[in-house]
């Protein structure tokens, strides 16, 4: 379905609901995510947008004057952003959330096309690659500008506005003719500065060490350049690391299999937690950090929990 189809045939009446996305549906209910949209649609026509639909998460709209531009906003991930608010403030957060989108839209146009601008703007985001396995999603990957950095994740070339980020498309960078490889090098540099907010919080788990790195937005970005912005929680086997949610990594430096074994039960058990609750999940994956490489434990399912298999290259270093 392209996205001008999105346009057509998907507005509800007052007595439908809209089924709750999957993502979702262990932070809301139905109700709730009907009383969002409802804020939502009701803003947008208040403040003059037409033809106000929701399809595959997404919030469309067109503007009123003649010719007008049509626009789209991740809606789950305002449904998120509102979720951390009190359920008495949510309308207004909706509203902020729309009129902020708006504002970061007219700087976005004036930025995309002046690089001396942008720059100051680029930045990494992390997501994972399950997030582009269906349509439209799938087909609209190829049209961004990312890498493979870690397994099962994307860092994608992005634009840290004050209210948002703004992925970047191959069309959008190619105004400005600079490499890409240049640009996510500037991307990683402006993530040095979130540092002070992501200090890493050093924790003894029942005798064995971890850290913690929170911030709201950037500790995941922040720990793709692991090798470079976290060199002192590499220890000589390597570190188990997780990234469970875009605010929250998990690090245990490995020393000995005592430790690695209380460890990992540790990495395992709040990964999975802060992927349940958090409403900006990225992945349950635990990766193994040696030699400035990620090697992804094998996940599997097995009674409704998730099981991973320890890489056999660390199971001999441990054991050796």
């Amino acid at each position: 379905m392209g996205i001008l189809d999105f346009f057509k045939g998907n507005i509800k009446s007052k007595t439908d609901k809209v089924e709750t996305p999957d993502e979702l549906k262990h932070l809301i209910s139905q109700d709730d995510f009907n009383s969002i949209l409802t804020f939502a649609t009701t803003h947008l026509k208040d403040k003059g947008h037409s033809n106000i639909s929701f399809a595959d998460g997404l919030l469309l709209y067109e503007t009123l004057e003649e010719g007008g531009t049509r626009n789209q906003t991740n809606f789950l991930n305002l449904v998120k952003s509102v979720l951390c608010e009190d359920r008495k403030d949510w309308q207004i957060k909706t509203v902020e959330y729309l009129d902020n989108l708006s504002k970061d839209k007219e700087l976005e146009n004036e930025i995309l096309l002046d690089f001396a601008k942008a720059k100051e703007y680029l930045t990494v985001r992390l997501q994972p690659i399950s997030n582009y396995q269906d349509e439209p999603y799938k087909s609209h990957v190829e049209t961004l500008v990312y890498k493979v950095d870690i397994p099962e994740t994307y860092s994608l070339l992005a634009l840290d506005l004050p209210n948002r980020f703004h992925i970047l498309t191959i069309e959008e960078i190619n105004i400005w003719g600079i490499d890409r490889n240049n640009l996510f090098e500037i991307g990683h540099n402006n993530l040095q500065s979130k540092i002070e907010g992501i200090q890493a919080q050093k924790h003894d788990w029942d005798g064995a060490v971890f850290y913690t790195l929170f911030d709201r937005d950037f500790s995941a970005a922040y720990c793709i350049d692991f090798a470079n912005n976290c060199d002192n929680l590499i220890s000589e086997k390597g570190s188990l690391i997780s990234f469970p949610t875009r605010g929250s990594v998990f690090v245990h430096p490995i020393s000995d299999k005592a430790q690695f074994n209380i460890g990992y039960k540790h990495i395992v058990e709040k990964t999975n937690k802060f992927f349940d609750d958090d409403p900006g999940p990225i992945s349950r994956n635990i990766y193994w950090f040696y030699e400035n490489k990620f090697t992804l434990f094998k996940m599997t399912w097995k009674n409704g929990e998730a099981t991973y298999s320890i890489p056999q290259l660390l199971h001999d270093l441990l054991n050796g």
